[in-house]
């Protein structure tokens, strides 16, 4: 793989997992709405936090992963829990009770990162796409995997905390009833993900 290639493959996977739909998505978007951009992009950092290990573990288990099905099962079922509960938190909240709410720290970054450690995704994706893709600019030179990886997180993170701003610039606009109906959409697509993280789990653990 060329440095070009390399750094493409990284950016354009980077952006697409970025912008797509997810609970994580969800998450800096319910955090913005709810406590401002600042929190929103703290939770745009949480797979920093998340994903090292994760993908060491899959550039470990990549030889055997049909034995290692049964821990991203096991993950997406208490991914759903999680989901369930901030679903719930999340159409549950409203402007009336931001008072009160402010009064403790949001622990945006701790959702962030618990989100993300417990949703299947990330290892679904680093066991079947981002540590091949890291192993094969390894093979070329150290520095080829580090490119890959810094573009990758560059697009990964970047494009979470456009979304953070832009969702910031609109919350100015709402208005109580809008607000409302924008934070019980939020909460169901995380019940959303929330199913789709037990279908997965179930799938995963019935093919182990």
């Amino acid at each position: 793989m060329s440095v070009l290639a390399i750094l493409s493959s990284g950016l354009s996977l980077g952006l697409t997992a970025g912008l797509s739909p997810g609970p994580l998505l969800a998450l800096v978007m319910s955090e913005t709405i709810k406590y401002g951009k600042k929190e929103g992009i703290k939770v745009s950092f949480a797979p920093l936090m998340t994903d090292a290990p994760i993908m060491i573990v899959a550039m470990l288990m990549i030889s055997v992963i049909s034995t290692f099905k049964v821990i991203p099962g096991i993950i997406a079922l208490l991914g759903a829990a999680l989901l369930v509960y901030m679903g719930y938190e999340t159409i549950t909240y409203s402007g009336n009770n931001a008072a009160k709410e402010i009064q403790s720290p949001p622990a945006s970054l701790r959702k962030g990162f618990l989100v993300n450690m417990l949703s299947p995704y990330p290892y679904l994706f680093w066991i079947g796409v981002g540590a091949p893709l890291t192993i094969r600019a390894y093979q070329q030179s150290a520095l080829h995997s580090a490119l890959w990886i810094a573009a990758f997180y560059i697009t990964l993170i970047g494009s979470k905390i456009m979304i953070a701003i832009l969702v910031e610039r609109s919350r100015v606009l709402l208005n109580s009833i809008i607000f409302t109906w924008i934070m019980r959409f939020l909460g169901i697509i995380m019940f959303v993900f929330a199913i789709l993280f037990i279908r997965e789990g179930f799938i995963l653990l019935n093919n182990y």
